[in-house]
């Protein structure tokens, strides 16, 4: 959405797991009342209601009773909306207890029909309390309630709770990544990686202020687009909004508001700290529900409730005051040793009151938390009171990060370097501005060649290594042979190169070794290599992808994304990409890789931007989109680096067979596979070269596939090898024996084309049947590739299970009658029976009971 587009309505935050949660608790016996519990603005009546249309679907009906503040004194208030519709007595005659009396009966009554949702419960007048009570304690009837967490518990409340009547249900703030899709959502385009963790922070996961930002700046025309996504200029929040958090923090004392207002400056702080400061204040703020205490990486801390909190108490500091504050919550921090509020303490401090050490090492703590634009700020701040070599390396880094012009900043801190071991490092961070932000290796290795030539061998170890992936990069047949003597650094570099080249080239174990001797090292060098630990992780994850365990890349893949280092989510979106793309199903693949492709281009210490746009580009072929396939390249050069080469060959392959060109297509394949494997690169010239397998031309890869295979011995080249054999010799029975490693490996796209092929080509027997097994299976986990098996003859549909027989089929097996498959699936019986017998025909089975024996012995799916 930019400035000028219309402004939209706010999507809801769907939180479904615990909806899931909180559902499936209301339905146990005996009935618990739930108490959704949270802060101003958290969601608690959005998910209440999400529950209660949950509960609707499944038939109960929802008895609503809303508590209200200056309705608390009257009796039975918050039930007279329902004592008149539920009732049903409009005699004038008829008191409010006994329309109470009768609610009751009627309630009570249908107990197992009904379901109370009260909001804000703590502010129910005494008489529908106990009316709640009464329902919930006598008759069982489930219930909702939602309060704040500030509030104390209602005595009803309470006495439910003593009574093991109540769970607690604490609704937590959204969690980043649905901080950006709400954002997302609302906007209506994606945010730049750097908008959405300043939003993430800003916000504190708390619905009601991210929608109060978001609306905020589209109002001020405060949300641009970027080529990388929307970015959203700072903003504050109207004064109005803050309203109910200063009368929140009105009756504090005035040392319980400065230490609120300290917190609020540098938050977290651990209770230690806190306590130190003013321990009877902590008491207080934390009993009135201000401040909250959290647990994190098993430390005690206490950051204030709500960011409303936080907002109000900044913005009603005023200048000098906020400065003596500021001094003294540094001070603070820095008594306590610790370098995390070491580096906050910094932070926080105005220029002249940090020297310029001190601004240098917090300079290169945030470059290596992933905060370029702290780091900038900081280095800036260091150069100005002593200009050195460090703070203007910090400073080009920072600008490499952030996507600005900083090939001068490197030459001034190589300019600037008094050692050869720096001039070795600004050589490498240069470097990898040249290969990866500016996708230019040939000059990053040109850079590298000329600094080593001219310092000290035993400074430039790091570096050697790193060159020599910018000449594999740069279309190369690079090798890299570590010193005998290398300081731990240089170690580094050298086990990162090797690791890469060994995953690689298929070489299991040697990668394996390698990236086990690089974490310890990549945790001791992390202010000069901050991406170490991202690159050991995908070389671990192209280990697994090698050995064929699929499962195991997946868990890894899935969990560097959601808990890794920022900078590395466009790596791990794009690992994510490739398992979809050969687990056969290219349209998950396409958006994965359209995403990677925008994070990439935000961060890319890998050099993986090319590439994520050619496997878009190869999705988009597959599914004949060639206005997106257009649009997925570069648009510059074609690119040199070996991955990139491989998979737009599968992207032109799949062009130019969808165009009825198979010859072509395989010539685009093995010209690009055997340079592939002439570099080294047999795990991935193995994954192009399936391509042929899928597009039913096995027979003209064997050859490659069995160089890859002998070259490295990795076991996924070796299985894509033993497939092809099979494949182009017609040994159905191997390949039928073949699929179990096949989905392990997660090349469900190969596992359906060799099962299908089975299925159709096969003689009759074992290796026909358990094909059009497979294949009905993996149809279901897959997206069809674009060419249909040509059939022998007869039509393929003809031989093979369609997804309706498949799934009659397996409900067949497990003995069920044909009108339950029926009513289930919304047919008639007869249709039923028909699709049965074409099963029966197709798998050369007489009944059920033949059936269910050959799904048990032959069950496709126990290879998942």
């Amino acid at each position: 959405m930019t400035a000028e587009g219309p402004t939209p309505s706010w999507p809801l935050a769907a939180r479904p797991d615990l909806v899931d949660d909180v559902v499936r608790r209301m339905s146990a016996r005996p009935s618990r009342a739930q108490l959704l519990s949270g802060g101003t603005g958290v969601g608690k009546t959005t998910l209440a209601r999400a529950i209660v249309a949950a509960v609707q679907s499944g038939g109960r009906v929802v008895v609503p009773i809303i508590g209200v503040a200056e309705l608390q004194g009257v009796p039975a208030a918050a039930l007279a909306p329902v004592l008149t519709t539920n009732v049903g007595d409009d005699d004038e005659s008829v008191t409010i207890g006994d329309r109470v009396h009768r609610f009751v009966a009627t309630i009570g009554a249908g107990a197992s029909r009904y379901v109370l949702a009260v909001d804000d419960v703590s502010l129910v007048d005494d008489v529908t309390a106990g009316v709640v009570y009464q329902l919930v304690r006598v008759f069982g009837v489930p219930a909702v309630f939602t309060d704040r967490v500030e509030r104390a518990l209602s005595a009803t409340v309470a006495r439910l709770d003593a009574e093991g009547l109540l769970d607690r249900v604490d609704v937590p703030p959204l969690a980043p990544a649905q901080v950006v899709a709400l954002a997302e959502e609302y906007l209506g385009d994606p945010l730049h990686p750097d908008a959405a963790r300043r939003l993430a922070d800003a916000s504190a996961g708390n619905p009601l202020v991210l929608r109060e930002l978001l609306m905020t700046a589209s109002r001020e025309r405060r949300v641009h687009p970027t080529p990388v996504g929307l970015d959203i200029e700072e903003v504050r929040l109207a004064p109005h909004v803050l309203d109910s958090a200063r009368a929140h923090l009105a009756p504090l004392s005035p040392s319980e508001r400065e230490l609120a207002e300290l917190l609020a400056l540098a938050q977290p702080w651990t209770v230690d700290l806190a306590s130190a400061i003013d321990d009877r204040a902590l008491r207080n703020l934390v009993s009135r529900a201000v401040v909250r205490e959290t647990v994190d990486a098993g430390r005690r801390r206490v950051r204030l409730a709500h960011p409303l909190l936080t907002e109000a108490l900044l913005a009603d500091l005023d200048p000098e005051r906020r400065i003596q504050l500021v001094r003294r919550a540094a001070e603070a921090l820095r008594s306590t040793g610790d370098q995390d509020d070491r580096r906050t303490a910094i932070h926080l401090l105005p220029e002249g009151d940090a020297d310029a050490a001190e601004l240098e090492w917090a300079a290169q703590a945030a470059a290596s938390a992933g905060d370029p634009e702290t780091a900038l700020r900081l280095a800036d701040a260091a150069d100005r009171l002593r200009p050195t070599a460090v703070a203007a390396l910090v400073r080009a880094v920072a600008l490499s990060a952030l996507d600005r012009a900083a090939d001068a900043a490197f030459v001034a801190a190589s300019d600037r370097a008094d050692s050869d071991e720096v001039r070795a490092i600004v050589a490498l961070r240069h470097g990898q501005h040249l290969a990866y932000r500016r996708r230019d290796p040939r000059a990053a290795a040109d850079l590298a060649r000329g600094v080593i030539d001219r310092i000290d061998p035993e400074a430039s170890g790091a570096l050697a290594a790193e060159a020599a992936k910018w000449r594999a990069m740069a279309g190369d047949v690079a090798s890299y042979e570590p010193s005998a003597v290398q300081s731990s650094l240089a170690q580094l570099g050298g086990v990162l190169t090797e690791a890469m080249f060994a995953t690689m080239g298929g070489s299991i174990a040697q990668a394996q070794a390698a990236i086990d001797r690089g974490w310890p090292l990549a945790d001791r060098h992390r202010a000069e290599l901050p991406h170490a630990e991202s690159l050991l992780a995908l070389s671990q994850f192209l280990v697994f992808v090698g050995s064929g365990d699929i499962g195991s890349a997946r868990v890894l893949a899935e969990g560097r994304r959601l808990d890794g280092e920022a900078d590395a989510a466009g790596l791990w979106t794009y690992t994510l990409a490739l398992i979809a793309l050969h687990g056969g199903r290219h349209d998950d693949a396409f958006d994965l890789a359209r995403l990677a492709v925008r994070l990439l281009e935000w961060r890319d210490f890998t050099g993986l931007v090319d590439v994520a746009r050619a496997l878009a580009r190869t999705c988009a072929a597959m599914s004949g989109d060639d206005a997106s396939a257009v649009r997925d390249s570069s648009g510059g050069p074609a690119p040199t680096e070996v991955k990139a080469v491989l998979q737009l060959a599968e992207a032109d392959a799949w062009t130019a067979a969808r165009a009825g060109r198979d010859d072509e297509a395989v010539a685009i394949l093995r010209a690009a596979v055997e340079e592939g494997v002439r570099q080294r690169h047999h795990v991935l010239a193995a994954l192009t070269a399936s391509t042929a397998i899928r597009l039913g031309r096995a027979r003209d890869v064997v050859d490659l596939l069995e160089s890859a295979a002998d070259a490295g011995g990795a076991p996924l080249c070796v299985l894509l090898a033993d497939v092809a054999r099979a494949r182009a010799r017609g040994d159905y029975a191997r390949c039928v024996d073949l699929l179990p490693p096949l989905r392990r490996a997660g090349l469900l796209g190969v596992a359906r084309r060799i099962a299908e092929d089975a299925g159709v080509r096969a003689g009759q027997g074992r290796a026909r049947t358990q094909g059009r097994i497979a294949a009905a299976d993996l149809a279901a986990l897959t997206s069809a590739d674009p060419l249909r098996l040509p059939g022998t003859g007869g039509s393929v549909d003809e031989m093979m299970l369609s997804p309706r027989e498949w799934q009659i089929a397996r409900a067949a097996a497990m003995r069920r009658r044909s009108r339950e498959i029926a009513a289930e699936l919304g047919l008639s019986a007869r249709t039923v029976d028909n699709h049965l017998a074409r099963v029966y025909r197709k798998l050369g089975v007489s009944g059920r009971d033949d059936l269910a024996t050959l799904l048990d012995a032959d069950d496709p799916s126990a290879a998942r």
